[in-house]
């Protein structure tokens, strides 16, 4: 029996030790991606543009219309699914309150990153770990390129850029969807709906979902981009990493999230 908890300690330790490696690992990653923005701020900044606006592209305009059509389908079923429960103890008013407290506080900015940890946090972690096997990178640094500074930071405002306006585009394509599913199915007057929005929507809301959004931005980019560069023994190496890199963002967004939602709405 003491050997079985001697194993289980053992066992414990050894992941919170490398978890919390792992941790301080992307956090220094995060700081030299920054540093190094910093320190070459005025170099090539005529190919740092062009590879943020491509970011940006295959991130945030390619993706408008899946994410648009999926949150008018998730806006629908929260007005449908709300007003049924909400009728039921004579509270249907309350219907705008709580589309806000579903969309834009949690299901919008955290359906947002997930959608992005899937088609584009995947894609980065594959296009690094590639190029980190096949030795691209030892190429630009011989060259005299920092590879930070070409490959992740341009990624990393094309990143976050994308996810803050596609968090936007998700919110409004919810309401517009949960107000016209409403009126559709529910009989809800579609003008009472959005006159009582104002009301509704309170800065504090506004300011969740963009603190999040930034902070979900960041966080797939730093750690897809980590992950990816750390696949240096072989391309049989990329698809563990590609897979660690999409939990780990799915586990970090989650824990974000639970902190901003901690900070301003239980303090």
């Amino acid at each position: 029996m003491s050997d079985r908890i001697m194993n289980f300690f053992g066992f414990f330790g050894h992941s919170v030790g490398r978890a919390l490696s792992n941790t301080l690992n992307g956090f220094a990653f995060f700081y030299d991606c920054w540093r190094t923005a910093f320190q070459y701020r005025r170099t090539g900044t005529r190919v740092i543009r062009k590879i943020i606006r491509q970011q940006i592209y295959f991130t945030a305009v390619q993706s408008v219309t899946i994410l648009g059509f999926l949150a008018v389908l998730l806006g629908g079923l929260i007005v449908i699914q709300g007003f049924e429960n909400l009728a039921r103890v004579g509270g249907a008013e309350l219907l705008n309150s709580f589309l806000v407290i579903i969309i834009i506080r949690e299901i919008g900015p955290i359906m947002t990153a997930f959608f992005v940890i899937l088609r584009s946090g995947v894609a980065i972690t594959v296009e690094t770990g590639y190029m980190s096997v096949l030795k691209e990178i030892e190429a630009l640094s011989s060259d005299g390129i920092h590879p930070l500074h070409y490959l992740a930071v341009p990624r990393l405002i094309g990143m976050t850029v994308s996810v803050l306006c596609l968090f936007i585009y998700f919110d409004i394509c919810a309401m517009i969807g949960g107000y016209f599913f409403g009126w559709l199915l529910a009989d809800i007057p579609f003008s009472n709906m959005v006159n009582t929005l104002p009301a509704a929507v309170g800065g504090t809301d506004l300011l969740a979902g963009l603190v999040k959004g930034l902070g979900f931005g960041l966080i797939i980019a730093s750690v897809s981009l980590n992950l990816g560069l750390q696949a240096t023994t072989g391309v049989t190496q990329i698809p563990p990493q590609t897979s660690k890199a999409a939990v780990y963002c799915l586990l970090l967004c989650f824990i974000w999230n639970l902190t901003i939602t901690a900070l301003l709405y239980m303090a």
